[in-house]
């Protein structure tokens, strides 16, 4: 830093300084040969090394759904204790790029002190998506139940389950990445526009109008909007294209979602150990088929693990997706509700080639009761019975008088009632 301070002192046309979100040295001058001339004075003058490269870019990470999610921290090791349980909504908001903080609690059950302490914990934690380790942007966040001890609650246990909950929730909220959008204008002569509008194109870039420039007669403007992590070499590819006489403007102007295929190179070179891909568009919601040839793309495009996800509900799908998108491994999601057999089932088709035997009343029955208790363990009755309606529903679709039973498990208050209604149905 010394020595780009002398330097500076003699040659004003170049700036730098640290990029607080990076954590690099940020240098910028005319040109690439200038800046090469710069790297060369600190190592002949100041004796210092320094390496060229392209800055990062500043992505965001957003969600696209709406989940609610439950936290709990609970931990006992010799005298007080510690507990922290809150319920958060988080859902996408475009009010502000900033975290919204709500809270919808009723009677007590979060004590008014402690309601910071979950917003504390909540924004130390969206500095760090869930993606590839980018700010989280325009999230709504909303406590609105919990629970607490009257001598193990304290601020740091609630900061925790606020973190247990966004650690939780996020991923399962339609995580994705933002990149940001520059406003482009280039400067160029008539003969060189349609090599400029080409290269654009390959850059993922949209170009908004051409004008012939004012200024300059046989020069035209060409307006556009451009990703800003496509521009990186743009100074040079511009110089070569336009023979040196071109010449650009870029300002950010917004964050857009990210392609998928740009997406799971961004998480690879952030360091992520394998990507999952869902074959359905974000527009498509829970309808249509899934595109599996997007899977294949991103298969294709690298070298990390990718696992598929999208219209697998059994053993002949899975094995259909590895084939057609060489991916390397199968996701299961909404395959699994009212079937949670379907992960030995896979395997079991996997070594046979033959698919397993449809489950009779009997063994469903046990195994909604099964999961009525594990439900209740882990959320308490009063959430756990009313959330095993939906359940109910998933499990007996296609068995005889299941929309009377579905009718009836809507009005069950408790586990008992809930196990009278199914042994007498089913």
């Amino acid at each position: 830093a010394a020595g780009l301070v002398k330097l500076n002192e003699e040659d004003a046309s170049f700036t730098y300084g640290n990029d607080p979100e990076t954590k690099e040295m940020i240098i910028a001058g005319v040109c690439d040969i200038h800046l090469s001339v710069i790297i060369a004075k600190l190592l002949s003058k100041y004796k210092v090394e320094a390496e060229l490269r392209p800055a990062k870019i500043a992505y965001r990470e957003t969600i696209k759904k709406k989940v609610e999610i439950h936290g709990r921290h609970k931990k006992q090791s010799g005298g007080h204790g510690q507990f922290g349980d809150v319920y958060i909504r988080f859902e996408p908001q475009s009010e502000s790029e900033d975290m919204i903080f709500a809270d919808e609690t009723v009677g007590g059950c979060v004590p008014k002190n402690f309601i910071p302490s979950v917003e504390k914990g909540l924004r130390n934690c969206i500095g760090k998506g869930v993606l590839a380790g980018y700010p989280v942007v325009f999230l709504k966040s909303t406590l609105y139940f919990g629970s607490y001890h009257p001598v193990d609650s304290s601020d740091m246990a609630f900061q925790t389950a606020a973190g247990i909950a966004y650690k939780e929730g996020l991923p399962t909220a339609g995580p994705t990445l933002l990149e940001p959008i520059g406003e482009l204008k280039v400067f160029i002569p008539d003969a060189n526009m349609g090599d400029i509008i080409g290269d654009l194109n390959k850059r993922r870039g949209r170009v908004m109008g051409m004008n012939p420039d004012p200024d300059n007669r046989g020069w035209q403007i060409v307006e556009a909007e451009v990703p800003m992590g496509e521009m990186s070499s743009y100074a040079i590819d511009l110089r070569s294209m336009s023979q040196g006489r071109g010449s650009y403007s870029l300002k950010f102007v917004r964050y857009e979602e990210v392609p998928q295929i740009n997406q799971a190179k961004i998480i690879e070179d952030a360091g992520g150990a394998a990507v999952a891909v869902h074959g359905r568009t974000r527009e498509q919601y829970y309808s249509g088929k899934a595109d599996w040839d997007i899977i294949r793309q991103v298969k294709e495009a690298v070298s990390i693990p990718v696992i598929g996800n999208g219209d697998v509900t059994d053993g002949k799908d899975a094995q259909r997706m590895f084939e057609e998108t060489e991916c390397d491994g199968v996701m299961i999601g909404r395959g699994a509700q009212g079937n949670p057999w379907i992960f030995q089932d896979l395997i079991h088709f996997e070594e046979t080639g033959q698919e397993p035997k449809k489950r009779s009343a009997g063994e469903v029955r046990e195994m909604m009761l099964r999961h009525a208790k594990l439900q209740m363990e882990y959320k308490g009755d009063y959430t756990a019975i009313r959330e095993m309606r939906k359940h109910v529903a998933w499990y007996t679709t296609g068995f005889p008088n299941s929309a009377r039973l579905r009718n009836e498990i809507n009005h069950a208050e408790s586990y008992e009632e809930l196990e009278t209604l199914l042994n007498e149905r089913l």
